[in-house]
């Protein structure tokens, strides 16, 4: 399921990196409680979400113990310039010491004059030492803004090296990802072993319809495992993953999504347990939003700005009181589509129908928007 979960997250970043004009503010975690007559949800955490810089991306994220509020956990962000994440630093409340105690950090470096995401190492803290130690690390390659190799890697300590893993080879057609290979790293051989690997098929507005699993056996391809994803619109509303048995497909999990003004309010994660016949809920989460004020001006100069009209099926206008440096357009892969500078009009006309994100440089601050071309 390690190679179904990352193109699950994939879809998920995909669809859900849209919702610009609205930041998340709190989300309710809750656990699927059996010892209840009858089962119900059990409400474990509440995650609070600050924005300190003043913009749409958290800088940190405070997890209460739920029915207490007491603080379990905090995770802290920093951003680049470019808005890119750059650090995460994980810590947990000590009830005894009254004090944030260091649990794992990740930093991010990229490749230079890009946004394209080059390492992601991971880090634990040894309490005993006082210090980080490495722990794992996934290594990005691209093809453009194509992600086209992902390495994932651990550290060894007793080598201070790190050791190969897993390899991710991602193929695209038409621009679109169609087929991923998975290998796994054959440390007596000193060679990547393939292992397993997955199309993608697409619907008719370009979203992902079907990934299709299948093992390597040594000598050919077998079944192993599916998902089929349903949408409302453009929002994906159900993940349903299946399991083959040797003659046919069986349920497995699926994931299910709601939505408030396009942003998932509810996310509910399941199990099929074949021997009652039935779904079994597992997870779920509930998130409220705010508006987000990415042109406050008391955090940034350039004032407001307007785009219209929106859906658009030809000329899409941009008003701003700054000025506008860079306008790029995006479709839901995050694939750029188009980009000129020192505009206040984009033509779209030749676009296929659908969701897009508009990204716009005003007085160098980066801006967004969600554009429905029709």
């Amino acid at each position: 399921m390690k190679h179904f979960y990352f193109f699950s997250t994939f879809i998920l970043i995909s669809l859900f990196s849209f919702s610009q004009t609205y930041k998340l503010e709190v989300k309710k975690i809750y656990s699927w409680d059996t010892n209840e007559t009858p089962s119900t949800w059990k409400h474990d955490v509440t995650e609070q979400y600050s924005y300190d810089n003043g913009g749409n991306k958290e800088t940190k994220i405070i997890g209460y113990q739920i029915p207490s509020m007491e603080m379990i956990y905090q995770t802290t962000k920093t951003y680049d310039s470019n808005n890119n994440i750059t650090l995460s630093v994980q810590q947990f409340w000590n009830d005894s010491s009254m004090e944030w105690i260091n649990g794992y950090k990740v930093m991010y470096v990229y490749y230079n004059g890009s946004n394209n995401l080059m390492e992601e190492t991971r880090q634990t803290y040894n309490l005993l030492t006082m210090e980080y130690q490495n722990s794992s690390k996934v290594y990005y390659e691209y093809n453009g803004l194509d992600m086209t190799v992902q390495i994932d890697q651990t550290w060894d300590e007793g080598m201070s090296t790190w050791v190969n893993e897993d390899k991710l080879e991602i193929s695209y057609t038409n621009g679109l990802a169609s087929k991923g290979l998975f290998s796994e790293w054959n440390s007596g051989g000193g060679m990547w072993e393939v292992e397993e690997r997955i199309m993608r098929s697409y619907n008719m507005n370009d979203l992902p319809e079907e990934d299709f699993g299948e093992t390597w056996n040594g000598s050919g391809w077998d079944n192993s495992e599916k998902t089929n994803y349903t949408y409302m619109g453009l929002l994906q509303t159900e993940q349903l993953s299946q399991n083959w048995n040797g003659s046919s497909w069986e349920d497995s999990d699926r994931a299910l999504s709601e939505y408030n003004n396009g942003n998932r309010s509810v996310f509910t994660y399941e199990n099929w347990d074949v021997g009652m016949d039935k779904w079994i809920p597992e997870y779920k989460e509930e998130t409220t939003y705010s508006m987000a004020d990415p042109l406050s001006t008391s955090t940034f100069g350039a004032g407001s700005f307007k785009v219209f009209p929106n859906p658009v099926s030809t000329v899409v206008n941009i008003k701003s009181a700054g000025t506008i440096n860079e306008v790029e357009l995006f479709n839901i892969l995050g694939e750029k589509v188009m980009s000129t500078n020192r505009v206040n009009q984009l033509n779209v006309e030749g676009l296929k129908s659908g969701m897009y994100l508009l990204r716009i440089d005003i007085d160098n601050h980066t801006f967004s928007r969600k554009l429905i071309v029709k």
